[in-house]
């Protein structure tokens, strides 16, 4: 029989208004007759919410999938010329992160293209990441999933069709944008990263959670937030992605044209453990490797397109400097091997600043 999440109703903006956000809590069961059961003093804990659609001749529930809709294994989100053309050198690298740590936590076969034109929030087979004045309800950031349904020779499957996100541009609380997330959030500054890997978890067929410490909370992320407490994917997002990829991955989700989606395996482009930062004003790029890293040391490799100066500092959770190097190199490749004494196992974080730019990069000692 059709059930009623009794858990926080909240409008998120869209035209429909009020939306249930499932989270933990007590219960309660509806019957077409309308008798009811609560589940008082019981609680359920959601770690997680899939988005479906209903089927209602009979009344089925049937969860939404992704399929290899780009005929590389799933979906490539276009950058809008609003996107590319934004002032802030950290955007597109935040994007790109973003996007990778769903792909590397999930195996979603989610890309970044290139920069394109292209018109918005239509379903027109593109999938396009790109800002708007503003949105209504002083929404931060919406995310829609085209979503069609379609019968094939082994089952009735609802799939998304393409996805499109709109970034306000002019929020209320003005955007703190940087590359990877690790940052101290300002006060009264929105967070760029944690949003935008929220929406990418939305693209996911992730829906809202009430947890307000969970990356998928239907709220903001508002500062001041110390860096190393701002909200990043967590094991119950990783694994309500990887629900969601392992069944859209089945032989008999497909529609079309559309064959199910190719788990992603590709760790050289879009590498889960040293993540390559693309700044497309100095043309700098950067590896650092291992991470997570077990002895006192690890490698940067680098390319610079010009003569620049650069330096490297390595902080501990608490912002001692660990390490600091400063130089002066010639364009071309250059590899670094950082050297420094005992340290304990946890996180850390390497500044690299090139050009006054400064470039941040999570890093994890091991025993």
């Amino acid at each position: 029989m059709p059930s009623i999440i009794d858990s926080f109703m909240v409008d998120i903006g869209h035209p429909n208004g009020i939306f249930p956000t499932p989270g933990s809590g007590t219960f309660s069961v509806k019957t077409s007759t309308g008798d009811s059961l609560s589940s008082a003093p019981r609680t359920v804990f959601m770690p997680y919410s899939i988005a479906d659609r209903i089927w209602r001749t009979p009344y089925i529930k049937i969860r939404a999938n992704l399929v290899n809709f780009n005929q590389l294994g799933g979906y490539t989100f276009m950058l809008d010329t609003s996107i590319t053309h934004y002032p802030d050198p950290s955007l597109v690298p935040a994007i790109k992160k973003a996007v990778a740590n769903w792909r590397c936590a999930t195996k979603v076969n989610f890309i970044v293209g290139d920069s394109i034109a292209l018109a918005k929030d239509t379903a027109d087979g593109v999938a396009v990441i790109y800002f708007v004045d503003s949105l209504e309800h002083n929404v931060l950031i919406s995310t829609t999933s085209h979503i069609f349904f379609y019968t094939n020779s082994i089952d009735s499957v609802y799939i998304s069709h393409d996805i499109d996100i709109a970034v306000s541009l002019n929020p209320p609380d003005p955007w703190f944008i940087d590359s990877l997330g690790i940052d101290n959030l300002p006060a009264g500054r929105n967070d760029f990263f944690s949003t935008i890997e929220h929406e990418i978890g939305h693209a996911s067929l992730l829906r809202h959670v009430n947890d307000s410490t969970a990356l998928m909370y239907y709220g903001s992320f508002l500062g001041p937030v110390p860096g190393s407490q701002r909200i990043d994917i967590s094991t119950d997002d990783e694994n309500g992605g990887l629900s969601v990829v392992n069944r859209s991955s089945e032989p008999g989700i497909y529609a079309a044209s559309y064959g199910p989606m190719i788990k992603a395996t590709d760790t050289s482009k879009y590498l889960c453990t040293s993540w390559i930062i693309e700044n497309k004003h100095s043309e700098f790029s950067m590896k650092v490797y291992p991470n997570p890293f077990s002895e006192n040391q690890f490698t940067i490799e680098y390319e610079l397109n010009e003569n620049s100066g650069i330096s490297f500092t390595l902080f501990d959770i608490v912002g001692k400097i660990i390490y600091n190097a400063n130089e002066q190199q010639t364009p071309g490749k250059h590899v670094k091997i950082i050297t420094f004494g005992n340290t304990t196992a946890g996180i850390y974080f390497l500044r690299a600043d090139i050009k006054g730019v400064a470039h941040s990069f999570k890093l994890v000692k091991i025993y």
